[in-house]
């Protein structure tokens, strides 16, 4: 009787172990293995874009977050996340799962630079006489993508040596400011009138070279 119970104890221990066994092999699956998760280029100004690259084995499911989803085993995509990022590659199997991570960092934009161009200038009446009180219109626009502080602009009629000037406020991309002066010429002849726009370059501006527009016209007595 007593050999007969040792017997049923062996039996119950070896199929212990055989369950133990089979248990480990399951548990002891090959987890999946990240080949390569990479950015290019890992750092970019905000606007830009980078390209996540891949490569995973043993997978069954593969996903990147944030904002990219599920994805095939290998491959990449592009992305323009607007701040630092920690992209996560994730990649799950019947063993479990394993993550990388890439960072892209992203810089802020330098600014815009504005462009003050003197958009117009105009005089009325259109054929003047020594006796009209002559009106001058200059039309300041920033034409650049970027805001423009105070700046001034000089307004200058026929060869004066030192033209007047005007103040002209800070003007958003696409914003205008006119400015007008008014003269009687009581000289009758030919006469060229001149507007430089940030004549005292208090704007840095993208382009420097095209703030100034001339105005030909004749005074008749």
């Amino acid at each position: 009787m007593k050999s007969k119970k040792l017997s049923y104890n062996k039996i119950l221990v070896l199929f212990s172990i055989v369950v133990v066994l089979v248990l480990m092999t399951g548990c002891n699956g090959t987890l999946p293995i990240v080949n390569d998760f990479s950015a290019s280029p890992s750092t970019i100004n905000q606007g830009e874009s980078s390209t996540l690259s891949w490569s995973v084995s043993d997978a069954d499911t593969v996903t990147i977050t944030p904002d990219v989803g599920t994805v095939a085993s290998s491959g990449s995509t592009s992305v323009s996340p607007g701040v630092t990022t920690n992209y996560i590659l994730t990649t799950t199997n019947s063993a479990g799962s394993v993550t990388a991570t890439v960072t892209i960092s992203v810089s802020a934009s330098p600014p815009s630079p504005p462009d003050l161009v003197v958009f117009s200038l105009t005089h009325s009446p259109a054929s003047p006489t020594t006796v009209d009180l002559i009106t001058f219109t200059a039309v300041v626009k920033n034409i650049g993508t970027g805001s423009a502080g105070a700046s001034t602009l000089s307004l200058q009629i026929g060869g004066e040596s030192s033209p007047p000037t005007f103040s002209v406020p800070a003007l958003a991309p696409g914003a205008t400011y006119t400015v007008q002066r008014q003269l009687v010429l009581g000289l009758a002849q030919g006469y060229t009138s001149t507007a430089i726009a940030d004549v005292d370059d208090d704007v840095t501006e993208s382009d420097e070279a095209n703030n100034q527009t001339t105005d030909t016209f004749s005074v008749s007595g």
